[in-house]
């Protein structure tokens, strides 16, 4: 659809257009964004994933810190700490300090690190969040099959929260937005080309390596490519294998990483905050929507029409006529909803942070 090029050349102008104020309103960077920062600088250096060098240098400051003392007609933050400590990895089993962070985004961003540190690493989440925009423009239109719905639905999520802000920070969710409504519409798709079918593979495998908590929806949009399609393969093996054969061998690195540095085969407990009981399941549950500070109905009333649309899709699914993708929307989206809601700091660390 030429509609979509439309719509991703026009997020990606308007989002690049207010790169140079964002950056420069949230200036220095916040969060974790230094730790993805420092660990694809460790690497650039030659010093692989031990960071214990460029932390004892403390060479965020020269990296990309303001320069002190700062300049007239400062914009950014009023006050930001001049010092952080690492977000180091706790019972590491080699020698060294460990990013506790997942390695998918340093990577990601890191040859945009060594072209042109931050200034360019935004731009290639303007390029992402534009690309986001566009897959959730295509999602609209084929549910659909109205141009006019799928342009309120770009409207309405692409220039909003939390879609819009994640298009200037360096967190995981961008890339895992990308990488979900590309998979989940293509696999909804009754055929894929081999390129189409390889952007599914990959976008999938990467998933857990941007952090373990998107596990659970790389394992159901697994399990949906292979109720979907797999039976129904035409096409050589291997490219008909691919979004099976790719995470898997993603899941056999991912583990190997684990057992290297921690000894089991899972995430490491230590750098998070646990799960909750069911009286903190239920409130996280509740906050994730409506809390004050960090409920997504609060800070953006569009999605209450998501609400809306995902109960009308689901009436459909069971009782109408429907290709059953709305169940599984809701079986990719429902256990990441159930795990974030679960966490014991659900308002912070795996949150959102761009509310």
């Amino acid at each position: 659809s030429w509609w979509a090029l439309v719509v991703f050349t026009a997020t990606l102008l308007l989002y690049a257009a207010l790169s140079p104020r964002v950056e420069q309103r949230l200036d220095p960077v916040t969060g974790d964004e230094p730790f993805y920062m420092m660990t694809a600088h460790n690497i650039l250096a030659g010093r692989g994933l031990d960071e214990t060098a460029s932390w004892a240098k403390a060479d965020y400051q020269q990296e990309f810190y303001p320069r002190l003392p700062l300049p007239a007609g400062w914009q950014g933050w009023d006050t930001y700490p001049l010092v952080i400590p690492p977000h180091d990895s706790k019972g590491t089993i080699p020698p060294g300090l460990y990013s506790k962070h997942g390695l998918g985004v340093s990577l990601l961003i890191l040859p945009l690190y060594a072209l042109g540190k931050r200034a360019a690493i935004v731009l290639f989440l303007n390029l992402i969040g534009a690309l986001v925009a566009a897959n959730v423009f295509l999602l609209a239109l084929e549910a659909s099959g109205k141009t006019w719905i799928a342009l309120v639905v770009w409207l309405a999520f692409s220039f909003s929260v939390p879609l819009m802000p994640y298009a200037y920070l360096i967190f995981p969710e961008i890339f895992a937005a990308l990488f979900v409504v590309y998979a989940f519409r293509r696999i909804r798709a009754p055929v894929n080309n081999g390129w189409q079918t390889a952007g599914i593979g990959v976008g999938i495998a990467l998933l857990p390596w941007l952090h373990a908590r998107f596990v659970p929806i790389a394992l159901a949009l697994c399990a949906y490519w292979f109720w979907q399609h797999f039976w129904q393969a035409r096409r050589l093996l291997w490219i008909s294998a691919l979004p099976l054969l790719a995470p898997t061998i993603s899941a056999a690195a991912l583990l190997d990483f684990y057992f290297y540095f921690y000894g089991t085969f899972l995430p490491n407990a230590q750098d998070h905050g646990g799960t909750s009981d069911m009286p903190g399941f239920l409130n996280g549950s509740a906050g994730l929507l409506l809390d004050q500070q960090w409920g997504l109905l609060i800070a953006a009333p569009a999605y209450v029409l998501a609400l809306a649309a995902a109960l009308a899709a689901a009436r459909s699914a069971v009782w109408g006529p429907g290709t059953g993708a709305a169940r599984w929307a809701a079986g990719v989206v429902v256990p990441y909803l159930a795990l974030i809601a679960g966490y014991s700091v659900w308002w912070g660390e795996w949150c959102p942070p761009a509310r």
